[in-house]
């Protein structure tokens, strides 16, 4: 992973960082790395397609693909999948 800093001593700094993060999120079961909402919902709707394609529950799918793009990508799109809401997660 890059720090993308061109200062060393800034690069090490935002490294430690880094490495503090990760090591949070392993301790605590979290993904390693954070997407955000549109990102996965894409991969998931080419897997509907290509079952789709492939014959699986055409119309079951079709009605998935609507749902996800018409009302879920609108609303959480932009939102990271380990955050919550609200800023709680009560």
């Amino acid at each position: 992973m890059s720090t993308k800093q061109h200062d060393l001593e800034y690069a090490k700094q935002t490294a430690c960082e880094i490495y503090d993060e990760a090591r949070f999120r392993e301790r605590y079961g979290l993904a390693p790395t954070r997407r955000k909402f549109h990102a996965i919902a894409e991969v998931t709707v080419k897997d509907l397609a290509a079952e789709i394609k492939a014959g699986i529950k055409p119309s079951t799918n079709s009605d998935y693909i609507r749902v996800i793009n018409k009302y879920f990508v609108p609303f959480f799109g932009e939102r990271y999948l380990d955050s919550p809401l609200n800023g709680n997660w009560q």
